[in-house]
C-alpha cells in the first residue's frame, strides 16, 4: 500500500544517495534520480510526492555541496570528472560510458512503456466491465 511504496521511495533515495556519493552524482545519477522521481510521482500522493522529489534532488545535490572538488575540476577550460570508486582507464572507459549514456535513455522508456500498457489495459477493463453493466439494466 501507501506505506509500502513510501518505503520504497525512500530507500530509492538512500540507493540514489549512495551512488551518487561513491561513483558520481554527475554521470548517470541524475538520469536514475529523474526516472525514480517520475515512477514515485505515480503512485504518491501530492505532499508525499513533492517530499520525495525534494530528497531525489537532494541526494544529488548534497555529495556536490558538500565536496564540489572531489567530483569535478575545471583545468584549461576542460572539466575533469572524478569517481571515488571507479578508476576510468582505456581501454574500458570509453565503453562504461557510453553505457552510461544510454542506460538512462533506455530504462525510463522502458519503464513509462509498461506504465502505459497498464493503464490501457485497465481502461479496457473498465469500458468491458461498463458494457456489461449496460446489458444488465433495463432499457
Amino acid at each position: 500500500g501507501v506505506h509500502a511504496a513510501s518505503l520504497a521511495a525512500a530507500l530509492g533515495v538512500l540507493a540514489l544517495a549512495a551512488l551518487a556519493a561513491t561513483i558520481s552524482p554527475l554521470v548517470v545519477v541524475p538520469s536514475l534520480a529523474a526516472t525514480h522521481a517520475l515512477l514515485v510521482s505515480t503512485v504518491a500522493t501530492s505532499p508525499v510526492r513533492l517530499a520525495i522529489i525534494a530528497a531525489t534532488a537532494g541526494a544529488v545535490l548534497l555529495p556536490v555541496a558538500l565536496a564540489p572538488s572531489h567530483y569535478a575540476l575545471v583545468e584549461h577550460g576542460a572539466l575533469l570528472l572524478r569517481s571515488p570508486a571507479l578508476e576510468l582507464t582505456a581501454p574500458h572507459a570509453p565503453l562504461l560510458l557510453v553505457a552510461l549514456a544510454v542506460l538512462p535513455v533506455v530504462t525510463p522508456a522502458l519503464l513509462a512503456g509498461r506504465l502505459r500498457d497498464a493503464f490501457v489495459d485497465s481502461e479496457r477493463r473498465v469500458i468491458v466491465q461498463r458494457s456489461g453493466l449496460r446489458a444488465l439494466l433495463p432499457s
